[in-house]
């Protein structure tokens, strides 16, 4: 059984610790340094993509909001008005045991009649890179669902709509499964002490 904890991000399964899919694509050399200092758990990153998360389980409490963060908020509520996306579940923790991996992927959605999985970029985490499609990939694979529309919907300012961008590379999906079955590998061997009881040495 996979057990998460919040606090320190971290997955467990019969109390081992189980990579993470951001963790998988850091260690892979997928996210560059500017991503890695501060990256997009910033305070600032934080508090926004709490504030859509709570907006869309209607519970956000509007009047502990700043000037900014309403406006994001204003941007994001006429964003799903305008597109019809349905939110069906925020943060939903996901697990692949064969490959070894967890992950939370942002929304669960209905749009333009398909089922999605979308993640959320904020202020913290604007450029769009490639890797943010194997992210969303990852997310398919743990849910069960590699049939979902992914898409990355990027929070750019308070003075205007958030981009949704939809990911439709095929190969994203066994991309991200080969890395992380190699990624598992090689912390196998990193792990696993010399033991000559395995080796057997030629004169």
């Amino acid at each position: 059984m996979l057990e998460f904890n919040e606090e320190r991000h971290e997955y467990k399964a019969s109390g081992l610790v189980v990579p993470s899919v951001t963790g998988i694509l850091k260690a892979e050399g997928f996210i560059p340094p500017y991503e890695t200092a501060d990256g997009q758990h910033t305070k600032r990153g934080r508090n926004l993509h709490l504030t859509m998360q709570y907006d869309d389980e209607r519970r956000l409490d509007e009047a502990s909001l700043c000037e900014e963060y309403r406006a994001y908020l204003a941007r994001y509520r006429e964003f799903k008005t305008l597109t019809g996306v349905k939110i069906l579940a925020c943060e939903q923790v996901v697990y692949s045991e064969d490959l070894g991996f967890a992950g939370t992927l942002d929304r669960e959605v209905k749009f333009r009649g398909r089922y999605g999985i979308w993640d959320y970029k904020f202020p913290s985490a604007m450029r769009k890179e490639r890797w943010h499609i194997l992210q969303t990939a990852a997310y398919a694979i743990g849910k069960g669902r590699p049939d979902a529309q992914l898409g990355t919907l990027y929070f750019y300012s308070q003075n205007e709509l958030p981009k949704l961008v939809l990911h439709d590379d095929k190969e994203a999906i066994p991309d991200f499964t080969a890395l992380a079955l190699a990624h598992n590998v090689k912390r196998k061997y990193r792990a696993q002490k010399m033991s000559y009881d395995y080796m057997e040495e030629y004169l």
